[in-house]
C-alpha cells in the first residue's frame, strides 16, 4: 500500500503523528473504570505478541555471522549500553532546573534503549554505507537489548522511581524474554509465514505499539501526571535530546574515524551507534514503569522524531560526498574528470554493457548493481581480466577450447555467480571441468578472479554481459557440457514475472547450445519461482527430470551451501534444486 501524497509531504513521521493522535485520544478519553482493565490486559498481549514477532523476524545467525566484525560490534554496543546511559547519568544534574525527576526518568530509560534495525539500515544505505554490517549491528544490538535494557533500568532507575520491582521484573520474564526466546525457537517453522505477511504484521505491530502507548497514557491522564508537565519543561527537554543527539552523532563520527575504520564500517557506527528504537523502547517502558509509562515514553517519542529528521539529512550529505568521490583511483589508473562521462573505471577491465543489450527491445532479466568495488577487487580486475575475463560483445563466436587453452575439456555456463565463492569451491572440486562464470557485477567478478589466482584455478573464466546474448550470439551450438542458474532474481512482484530468467524461449536457446544429455541445473530459495521453474522445465521439449517422480531434487553434493542460500535457510526459505538433462534425440 502506497502512502497517501499528503502524509509524504508532511514534515513530521506519519507514524509519529498516529502516536500523538494516540496521546490526544488518550487525553480525551482515557479508559476509566470498567474499560481500565481491558485496556490494560490487550497491552499486556500486544507486548507479548510484539516480543514474539520481534524474536520470529531477528536472525541470529545473520547477528552470529557477523561477529568477525567484532570491533564494528563492540564499538555499537559500546555507545548504546555505556556512552549513552553514562550521558544519561550526567544529565541528572539537570534535576529539578531543567527537567522533572519524572522526566528524568523517561530521559535517561531512551539511553538504556537498544539501536534501531529497519531505519539504521536504511540511512546506512542511503548514505552507501556497510549495509550488512549495520544488519547485523542492528540486529545484534536489539538481540542484547532484551536482556541488557531491563537490567540497566533495574541498576539505574531501582531506587529512583523508575517503577522497578519484583512485579516488574516478573512482567519482563513473561512479556519480554520468554516470547522473545519462543520466537526465535519457533523461527524455523514460522519466518517464512512472517515473510509471506509482512506487510499486514507491519500493520499489527503498528496497532500493538499504539494500543500500549494508549493504555499507559490513559492511566497517566487518570493519576493526573500530565499537571506535572508544563511547555516550558517540554521545550527543555527537546533542547536536552537535541544535545544528546549531537554528541552521540559527534562521538561515533569522529571515534569511528580515530579507531580505524573505513569509510562503509563508519557510516553504520555512526547510524547504529546514535539511534534508539521506538518499536522496542515503548513496550518495555509499558511493562518496567507500570503507570508511570506516559512520561517515561514521552522523550522516546520526542527523540525519535528528531533522529529520523537529523540523519535523512546526514544520510543524503554522505550519499552527495560519495557521489563527489565515489571511488579511489587504483596504481596506474587516472581518477576520472568531474562534469563529464568519464571512461570505464578499469580500461583493461570489464566494459560497460559490452554488447549494448540495454538497448535490445527486450524483456531483460537483470539489473546491474552498483556497489562498492575495493582495492583487493580492483587489483585483481587490472591484473587478471586481460588473461582470464571476456567481454560479451556478440560480435564474433567463441571458441571455448581456445579459452580454456584445452579443446577436450567440457565447460559448463555459470549464469549469475554473485561474490564467486561457489563457484571456486566447485572448480577446486572438479578440475577437469571448465567453467564459464555470467554476471554483470563488478565486485564479484573481480573477487571470483581474485579467489581463482590464489587457489590456483586454471579452469575458471569470468564473462561480463548478458548471458542471452552470449548465447545467442557467442556459443557454438552443442558446445555446453551443462548449465548452471543458482539463485537467480525471483521477481516476486507478479507484473515482473515476465523478467524471470528460467521461461519457454530461454529453455529452447539454452537447448541449442547444450550437447545432448549435458545437465541444466536450476536451484532457488522462492518458492512461487520453484513451482514456474518445475512447470516450465517439465513441459520443455527438449529437457528431461533427473528425478523419476517428476519433482525437485535433493541438493548434490557438487554445489556449495553458499552465504546466500544459508541467508535463506536461516529467514525459513526452504532451498529447491531442478536438474534437467537435454534429451538426445
Amino acid at each position: 500500500m502506497r502512502r497517501p501524497a499528503f502524509l509524504s509531504r508532511l514534515p513530521i513521521d506519519p507514524y509519529i503523528a498516529a502516536l500523538l493522535g494516540t496521546v490526544g485520544l488518550a487525553a480525551l478519553l482515557p479508559a476509566r473504570g470498567a474499560a481500565a482493565p481491558v485496556a490494560d490486559g490487550a497491552a499486556t498481549g500486544a507486548v507479548t505478541l510484539l516480543f514474539f514477532l520481534y524474536g520470529a523476524r531477528l536472525s541470529t545467525r545473520e547477528a552470529l555471522d557477523g561477529l568477525r566484525h567484532w570491533r564494528l560490534h563492540l564499538t555499537v554496543l559500546g555507545c548504546t549500553f555505556l556512552l549513552s546511559p553514562l550521558f544519561g547519568l550526567a544529565a541528572r544534574g539537570l534535576v529539578p532546573y531543567v527537567l522533572t525527576p519524572r522526566l528524568y526518568d523517561g530521559l535517561l530509560f531512551l539511553c538504556l534503549v537498544p539501536s534501531t534495525i529497519q531505519s539504521s539500515i536504511a540511512f546506512t544505505s542511503i548514505a552507501r554505507g556497510n549495509v550488512a554490517a549495520a544488519v547485523c549491528a542492528g540486529s545484534f544490538s536489539s538481540i542484547v537489548g532484551i536482556v541488557l535494557t531491563p537490567l540497566l533500568a533495574a541498576l539505574l532507575l531501582g531506587g529512583s522511581g523508575g517503577g522497578f520491582s519484583g512485579h516488574s521484573l516478573a512482567g519482563i520474564v513473561t512479556q519480554l524474554l520468554l516470547p522473545f526466546v519462543a520466537g526465535q525457537v519457533l523461527r524455523r517453522w514460522v519466518s517464512g509465514f512472517l515473510t509471506r505477511h509482512r506487510k499486514v504484521l507491519g500493520y499489527v505491530d503498528r496497532g500493538s505499539i499504539l494500543l500500549v502507548v494508549y493504555a499507559a497514557f490513559s492511566e497517566g491522564v487518570i493519576q493526573g501526571i500530565w499537571h506535572q508537565v508544563t511547555p516550558v519543561r517540554l521545550l527543555a527537554l527537546v533542547g536536552v535530546e537535541a544535545v544528546l543527539l549531537a554528541a552521540m552523532l559527534a562521538l561515533t563520527t569522529y571515534g569511528s574515524r580515530r579507531l580505524g575504520f573505513d569509510r562503509g564500517d563508519r557510516i553504520a557506527i555512526v547510524f547504529c551507534g546514535s539511534k534508539k528504537s521506538l518499536a522496542g523502547g515503548l513496550p518495555m517502558a509499558g511493562v518496567l514503569f507500570g503507570a508511570q509509562a506516559s512520561l517515561a515514553v514521552l522523550p522516546l517519542m520526542l527523540f525519535h522524531q528528531m533522529q529520523l529528521m537529523v540523519c535523512a539529512v546526514l544520510a543524503k550529505r554522505y550519499a552527495r560526498d560519495a557521489t563527489a568521490v565515489t571511488r579511489e583511483p587504483l596504481p596506474g589508473i587516472p581518477a576520472p574528470a568531474r562534469g563529464r562521462r568519464t571512461e570505464p573505471m578499469f580500461p583493461d577491465g570489464p566494459a560497460p554493457d559490452p554488447a549494448g543489450s540495454h538497448h535490445e527491445r527486450r524483456i531483460r532479466s537483470f539489473q546491474p548493481r552498483r556497489s562498492r568495488v575495493t582495492t583487493g577487487q580492483g587489483e585483481a580486475l587490472r591484473r587478471l581480466w586481460p588473461q582470464w575475463g571476456l567481454d560479451i560483445d556478440g560480435l564474433s563466436r567463441l571458441d571455448l577450447g581456445e579459452l580454456f587453452g584445452d579443446p577436450e575439456l567440457p565447460v559448463v555456463l555459470e549464469i549469475g555467480f554473485g561474490m564467486g565463492e561457489a563457484t571456486a569451491q566447485m572448480a577446486a572440486a572438479d578440475p577437469g571441468t571448465g567453467i564459464l562464470a555470467c554476471d554483470v557485477h563488478t565486485p564479484g567478478q573481480g573477487n571470483l578472479l581474485g579467489l581463482a589466482e590464489r587457489n590456483g584455478l586454471n579452469n575458471v573464466r569470468v564473462a561480463n554481459g548478458d548471458a542471452i546474448i552470449l548465447l545467442r550470439e557467442m556459443l557454438e551450438p552443442d558446445s555446453l557440457a551443462g548449465l548452471r542458474v543458482f539463485f537467480p532474481d525471483p521477481w516476486p512482484k507478479k507484473r515482473h514475472h515476465k523478467r524471470r530468467l528460467i521461461q519457454p524461449e530461454f529453455l529452447a536457446l539454452a537447448a541449442t547450445r547444450l550437447a545432448p544429455g549435458a545437465l541444466l541445473h536450476c536451484a532457488t530459495d522462492w518458492e512461487p519461482y520453484a513451482e514456474q521453474m518445475l512447470e516450465v522445465l517439465s513441459a520443455a521439449p527438449d529437457f528431461e527430470n533427473t528425478q523419476p517422480d517428476g519433482g525437485y531434487a535433493p541438493r548434490p553434493e557438487f554445489r556449495p551451501l553458499t552465504r546466500f542460500e544459508g541467508q535463506g535457510l536461516d529467514k525459513g526459505h526452504v532451498v529447491h534444486d531442478l536438474m534437467f538433462t537435454r534429451r538426445t534425440a
